[in-house]
């Protein structure tokens, strides 16, 4: 499996199942992308933060 390293802001974040989210990320490459964040909400998740709304950040996404 191939990664995707890119640099992206995030949209928008939403809730899904137990600790994870979905965000809507805008990348300069890709365009405006949906991933999920497995983990970023459980109780000792130290991305919390990272995956706040207008945050610029740098992505290393795998697909599947």
């Amino acid at each position: 499996m191939n990664l995707i390293k890119t640099r992206g802001v995030i949209l928008k974040s939403m809730e899904y199942k137990e600790k994870d989210s979905m965000l809507q990320i805008f990348t300069g490459d890709l365009g405006k992308i949906t991933v999920i964040a497995k983990g970023v909400r459980s109780a000792r998740g130290r991305y919390q933060t990272a995956v706040q709304p207008m945050t610029l950040c740098d992505l290393v996404l795998f697909p599947g």
